[in-house]
């Protein structure tokens, strides 16, 4: 399983208003999941770290965002605002995340 993948599971395990897949037992017995998995964006991870609120800095070196319970040093790594969604952001991302939550 790929990073992007895991950490997609493991988001919708916690969150679960992001599925509505169920399964059911067919009349032969068999097993079929019906339902939709909604897509993961930059707030569900927030939400599943549980930081409530971020604050946001403009500097002379640029635009930070941080919050009081979790603070992350080193490269920094950043996220497409383009899109909300976790499967466009940069594998670098999808892998510092996937190791921040294994972490947590």
């Amino acid at each position: 399983m790929n990073q992007l993948t895991e950490l997609t599971a493991d988001i919708r395990e916690k969150l679960p208003r992001l599925t509505t897949v169920q399964e059911y037992m067919m009349n032969d017995g068999s097993k079929m999941k019906f339902g939709e998995d909604y897509p993961v964006v930059i707030t569900d991870i927030m939400e599943y770290l549980g930081i409530k609120s971020v604050e946001f800095a403009f500097t002379h070196n640029g635009f930070y965002a941080y919050d009081d319970e979790l603070e992350v040093w080193g490269d920094f790594i950043p996220i497409e605002l383009h899109s909300p969604f976790l499967k466009d952001q940069s594998p670098e991302l999808i892998t510092f995340l996937h190791g921040l939550i294994k972490n947590y």
